[in-house]
């Protein structure tokens, strides 16, 4: 890789650099995760688009669940193709379409309609298909971009400017979409950008439309100033053949690496553990808590910044003391936030006011705890896997990475889905989140342990 330092301060055009370029992409994908899947849509899905916030938790818990099952099979398969095919950027045009289109048809799910509820769980179904699978090819592009000892470096850098992308699309559903019941205005005093009836469905449906520009605009520096891997470059049937063939001994050797294969298994249980805090945190809080549109997105916004200085520590920190450090303590975060998520209700803390405070209180303090450790426990764990992945199977590695990150994942949401319907209690039901998370802080450590014997940190 020794024309990484080349290409990270070679100026493209004298417009945009090939990093900032690749984290354009993380700025645009990442209002459909916070936006869609955490803190407008979900919990409009559950609680408007349902009238039965259990119901609700349960029907968008099974959408999840079909989604992760279509990504689980796709990941691998299409990341082994198109290493054997060189370029990514056509790729992650063709499954950036599949977001766009998917997030843009939300605005038709509007409460009342026959057809909202199938509507929906469709579209949200193709959106995440497309999102996840241009994740796939855009993360394969880390080591091509940075050497060994700056990949942490890049990793953090991308996920923190995706943070503020994220951060500036609640602020601007906070400034022209949510209203406020009391006054029928937004947080910024105007009258929402768009009205109709019932008036809080706004924020909920034009998310979708939203969601799509904003992926648009900015996915557009990515495909113009990002250089793409031109290492390999054949016809599709031909790609397909060698790719599967591919696959098919990179599984097999998988057997012989156990540093790999620790990590694969270790991320199918904390990924699915985060996944189940970042799809259910919404609907959780609309539901336990009765927040709303403006109560939802200031949480995101206050998650979001509070995320941005913790990559930028944790960056510095992955490249010195390697990224299997940093994921194991953020995972240890999560299951002690999850653990106090728990205990939240209306009045407290276990049904206790403590110190003057109240359960809105203690749910922001340990959502703070999600959102310090949960945006680097993501750059360290594509961090990592850039440098346990082979030079010419990166795509590969990443595809089954998404595998090991989706192949539960469809079964976290649905055990969320499951539990809750049969306790018929939300609380519960997000219980699951935490068994996932114990399970892969358990492997971390276990991969920790191997690579101690190292001469060297993995940075």
């Amino acid at each position: 890789m020794s024309d990484a330092k080349g290409i990270r301060k070679r100026d493209l055009g004298n417009r945009i650099t090939p990093w900032q370029a690749w984290a354009s992409f993380d700025v645009g994908q990442r209002p459909f995760n916070v936006l869609i899947l955490s803190y407008i849509f979900a919990p409009y899905f559950a609680a408007s688009l349902h009238t039965d916030p259990v119901r609700g938790q349960i029907a968008w818990g099974l959408t999840i669940a079909l989604a992760g099952l279509a990504i689980a099979i796709l990941a691998p398969l299409l990341g082994a193709v198109a290493d054997a095919a060189g370029p990514k950027k056509p790729w992650i045009a063709v499954f950036g379409a599949l977001l766009v289109a998917g997030s843009a048809v939300l605005w038709w799910a509007r409460p009342g309609a026959e057809i909202a509820i199938p509507w929906a769980i469709a579209a949200v179904v193709v959106a995440i298909i497309g999102s996840e699978l241009s994740i796939v090819f855009h993360n394969s592009l880390l080591p091509l971009l940075a050497r060994r000892g700056e990949l942490g470096r890049l990793s953090a850098f991308g996920w923190a400017m995706g943070g503020a992308g994220g951060v500036a699309a609640l602020l601007v559903v906070l400034a022209a979409l949510a209203i406020d019941p009391r006054t029928g205005l937004t947080i910024g005093g105007w009258a929402p950008a768009v009205s109709f009836d019932p008036p809080e469905s706004t924020a909920g449906r034009m998310v979708g439309p939203l969601v799509a520009f904003w992926f648009t605009v900015f996915l557009i520096p990515m495909l113009l100033w990002m250089p793409d891997d031109r290492s390999c470059e054949k016809s599709f049937l031909s790609s397909a053949r060698k790719g599967l063939k591919d696959l098919r001994t990179t599984i097999a050797e998988l057997r012989k690496d156990r540093k790999q294969t620790t990590f694969l298994i270790a991320y199918l249980l904390f990924s699915d553990g985060l996944i189940t805090l970042v799809s259910f945190g919404g609907v959780y809080a609309a539901g336990i808590l009765g927040w709303g549109p403006i109560q939802l997105a200031g949480l995101g916004v206050v998650l979001g910044l509070v995320g941005l200085p913790a990559l930028l520590i944790t960056g510095r920190l992955d490249d010195r003391i390697g990224p299997q450090r940093i994921v194991t303590c953020c995972i240890v975060v999560l299951c002690f936030a999850t653990i106090g998520l728990l205990g939240v209700d209306r009045n407290g803390f276990f049904g206790m006011t403590i110190a003057g405070l109240s359960g809105p209180h203690f749910f922001l303090v340990f959502a703070i705890l999600i959102g310090l450790a949960g945006a680097p426990l993501q750059a360290s764990s594509r961090t990592l896997m850039a440098h346990l992945a082979p030079r010419d199977r990166v795509t590969q590695m990443f595809g089954l990475l998404a595998l090991s990150g989706r192949v539960t994942s469809f079964a976290g949401p649905a055990l969320v889905a499951l539990v809750t319907a049969a306790t018929g209690s939300q609380r519960v039901g997000f219980s699951v989140a935490l068994v996932f998370l114990l399970g892969g802080a358990a492997l971390m450590l276990r991969l920790q342990r191997m690579m101690a014997n190292e001469p060297q940190p993995i940075a």
